[in-house]
């Protein structure tokens, strides 16, 4: 805090902030109203593959135990190659389920930081980033759909301007008001 330099007693005078700049007013807003269903969605999609991936390596150390189970009562598999085959079956799950676990996880939060207009390059790289899941064939078609809405959102001009009018210091329901489509009536105009 800054005190007064002459008077070393004297109170200190309080620090405004920053205050943000006026919104610009010549935008319709069409996509940045999307832009909530859109992070919702999104981080319904990350839950549903966060637990697809835990799944996965769930089933990598379970299956191999089946295995294990199946081949004590039959013997008809040599011990060294359902060794190797449970180790792949192993690092083949844990790594799909990782991978589906890590981009569930930056879907989630990428759709929570961007219902405040927050992390606009991470909610277009979590688009991408689902992609990888489809691998898991897990929700492909909402995978597919979330990705492409995305980036038809993320990508529009305003939806930008959105995120950098938070990033300048902008409250978000400022932002939704004026991107809302709702105007204030006109000064000049005289109610009937």
């Amino acid at each position: 805090m800054k005190t007064n330099e002459e008077n070393p007693f004297s109170t200190p005078v309080q620090n405004t902030g920053y205050v943000a700049g006026p919104i610009p007013t010549t935008m319709t807003g069409g996509y940045v109203r999307q832009l909530k269903p859109l992070c919702i969605c999104m981080m319904i999609q990350g839950v549903l593959e966060f637990l697809m991936g835990l799944l996965y390596i769930g089933l990598g150390f379970g299956l191999p135990q089946l295995m294990r189970f199946q081949t004590q009562t039959q013997n008809q598999v040599p011990p060294e190659q359902m060794q190797m085959v449970q180790t792949f079956i192993v690092a083949t799950y844990g790594v799909i389920g990782g991978v589906a676990m890590l981009a569930g996880f930056i879907r989630f939060m990428s759709g929570f930081r961007g219902l405040t207009f927050r992390s606009h390059g991470m909610g277009l790289a979590s688009h991408f980033l689902g992609l990888i899941n489809l691998g898991t064939c897990y929700c492909m078609p909402t995978a597919m759909g979330v990705c492409v809405w995305g980036c038809i959102v993320y990508f529009n001009s305003e939806v930008k301007q959105a995120f950098r009018l938070r990033d300048q210091g902008h409250e978000p329901a400022d932002i939704e008001m004026q991107f809302s489509g709702y105007r204030s009536p006109p000064s000049d105009r005289q109610n009937p």
